[in-house]
Protein backbone atom coordinates (compact mmCIF):
# COMPACT_ATOMS: atom_id res chain seq x y z
CA UNK A 1 0.00 0.00 0.00
CA UNK A 2 1.66 3.56 -1.23
CA UNK A 3 1.74 6.10 1.39
CA UNK A 4 -0.35 9.17 1.19
CA UNK A 5 1.04 12.69 1.66
CA UNK A 6 -0.80 13.09 4.87
CA UNK A 7 0.83 9.29 5.97
CA UNK A 8 4.24 10.69 5.48
CA UNK A 9 3.76 13.89 6.97
CA UNK A 10 2.40 12.31 9.83
CA UNK A 11 5.28 9.86 10.14
CA UNK A 12 7.82 12.90 9.90
CA UNK A 13 5.80 15.14 13.08
CA UNK A 14 5.70 11.89 14.83
CA UNK A 15 9.38 11.58 14.61
CA UNK A 16 10.51 15.33 15.59
CA UNK A 17 7.39 15.79 18.30
CA UNK A 18 8.35 12.59 20.04
CA UNK A 19 4.50 11.83 19.87
CA UNK A 20 3.60 8.49 18.87
CA UNK A 21 -0.08 8.83 19.28
CA UNK A 22 0.17 12.49 17.03
CA UNK A 23 -3.48 12.45 14.95
CA UNK A 24 -3.92 13.87 11.40
CA UNK A 25 -6.58 16.43 13.19
CA UNK A 26 -4.54 17.95 15.60
CA UNK A 27 -3.96 21.59 15.65
CA UNK A 28 0.34 21.54 15.30
CA UNK A 29 0.99 24.95 16.63
CA UNK A 30 -2.17 26.27 18.89
CA UNK A 31 -1.31 23.20 20.60
CA UNK A 32 2.31 23.82 20.86
CA UNK A 33 3.42 20.23 19.28
CA UNK A 34 5.58 21.97 16.90
CA UNK A 35 7.80 25.32 17.78
CA UNK A 36 9.22 27.59 15.23
CA UNK A 37 12.73 25.14 15.75
CA UNK A 38 10.91 22.48 14.99
CA UNK A 39 9.25 23.86 12.01
CA UNK A 40 12.23 24.41 10.99
CA UNK A 41 13.85 20.85 10.70
CA UNK A 42 10.26 19.80 9.23
CA UNK A 43 10.45 22.40 6.42
CA UNK A 44 13.93 20.96 5.49
CA UNK A 45 13.06 17.60 5.93
CA UNK A 46 9.62 18.27 3.63
CA UNK A 47 12.15 20.20 0.67
CA UNK A 48 14.47 17.03 0.93
CA UNK A 49 11.49 14.07 0.63
CA UNK A 50 9.55 15.89 -1.99
CA UNK A 51 11.95 17.80 -3.69
CA UNK A 52 10.30 20.86 -3.29
CA UNK A 53 10.99 24.40 -2.21
CA UNK A 54 9.00 26.29 0.55
CA UNK A 55 9.51 29.88 0.28
CA UNK A 56 8.98 32.93 2.17
CA UNK A 57 5.87 33.16 1.47
CA UNK A 58 3.85 30.34 2.53
CA UNK A 59 5.65 30.26 6.01
CA UNK A 60 2.43 31.46 7.70
CA UNK A 61 0.37 29.72 10.75
CA UNK A 62 -2.21 28.46 8.27
CA UNK A 63 -0.06 26.50 6.61
CA UNK A 64 2.02 24.36 9.13
CA UNK A 65 -1.08 24.30 11.62
CA UNK A 66 -2.62 20.74 10.29
CA UNK A 67 -1.38 17.72 8.63
CA UNK A 68 -3.87 18.47 5.55
CA UNK A 69 -2.33 22.12 5.86
CA UNK A 70 1.16 21.00 5.29
CA UNK A 71 -0.15 18.38 3.36
CA UNK A 72 -1.98 20.59 0.39
CA UNK A 73 1.18 23.30 0.82
CA UNK A 74 3.38 19.83 -0.46
CA UNK A 75 0.98 18.76 -3.08
CA UNK A 76 0.87 22.31 -4.67
CA UNK A 77 4.55 22.81 -5.14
Amino acid sequence: MNKTTNDEILEILKNISNLPDLSINQLLLDEGIIDSLSTIELISILEERFAINIGADDLNHFNFNTVSAISNLVNSK
